[in-house]
């Protein structure tokens, strides 16, 4: 029993004094999410006490490969790598920003291609290829809504939404997947290139996820500083305000990861 007792203890002891590695899913450069993340993080070490530490990737799909391994801490990623990191590593949903996440099709204002219909069988750039927003729910609408597909054979991969937009914006190819948010932060000059000629459906925006071999107190400590930051902290990371999360409000993405083949696990089938 005194050693159940002391396991239990153990458990719900805090890591203050050791390192907790945040990961951040590479949707913009690695420069640019460090200007952002790394003094929001140092605001979040700073009121929880903790040591929280930045880190990020050179593309999604190394994001990824560390994610579905567990070797984060924490960690902020797409609502599809929150289906898969959970059923892989047990990862939870801590919070949110409580805006939701749009996926938005951009072709260059010099294309001609003013809308969905005007892009079958075009070349069309994505981030990576399990981009929630970007990637996923635009193919997902392409088939669903607009009666056809973009095949592998069609799509390039160029490992960032930034990537993307200079890609359209210098005629890699005539069109690209991307989010708003992303969209809005890139650079005027090759923005303004652009036009929009897509936006999907909303979804939950991306969570913070935490390992659970994080300590529960550490747990509750984070989540707590983050539901109650001000808002010019928040805003570094383009977010206004956080709200709870739990693993059932993905459930519509859970269920689209199925529709389109993408759920790779039994219960799937």
């Amino acid at each position: 029993m005194i050693r159940m007792m002391l396991a239990a203890a153990l458990l719900l002891m805090s890591v203050k004094g050791g390192e907790l590695v945040f990961g951040v899913v590479p949707q913009q450069s690695p420069q640019k999410l460090y200007e952002s993340w790394v003094p929001f993080l140092e605001e979040l070490s700073r009121q929880t006490g903790l040591n929280i530490v930045f880190k990020t990737e050179k593309s999604i799909e190394a994001f990824e490969k560390k994610l579905y391994s567990g070797e984060y801490d924490l960690a902020y990623a797409n609502p599809y790598h929150f289906v898969v990191a959970h059923h892989e590593k047990g990862y939870i949903p801590l919070v949110r920003a409580d805006k939701m996440l749009t996926g938005i099709l951009v072709a260059a204002k010099s294309s001609g291609l003013k809308t969905p219909a005007d892009m079958k069988q075009e070349t069309v750039l994505f981030p990576s290829p399990n981009a929630f927003a970007a990637t996923l729910i635009n193919r997902y609408e392409m088939h669903k809504d607009f009666g056809f597909t973009i095949t592998d054979r069609e799509a390039m991969f160029v490992n960032s939404h930034d990537s993307v937009y200079k890609g359209v914006a210098r005629g890699v190819a005539r069109v690209g997947g991307g989010v708003m948010r992303t969209f809005l932060l890139m650079d005027a000059q090759v923005r303004d290139q652009l036009q929009i000629i897509h936006k999907t459906k909303p979804y939950p925006s991306h969570p913070v996820l935490v390992h659970p071999s994080v300590a529960q107190l550490d747990r509750q400590a984070i989540e707590k500083v983050l539901l109650g930051m001000q808002k010019n902290d928040l805003e570094r990371i383009g977010a206004s305000r956080m709200i709870p999360v739990t693993t059932e409000d993905y459930a519509p993405v859970d269920q689209m990861a199925r529709t389109i083949g993408l759920y790779p696990y039994e219960s799937a089938q």
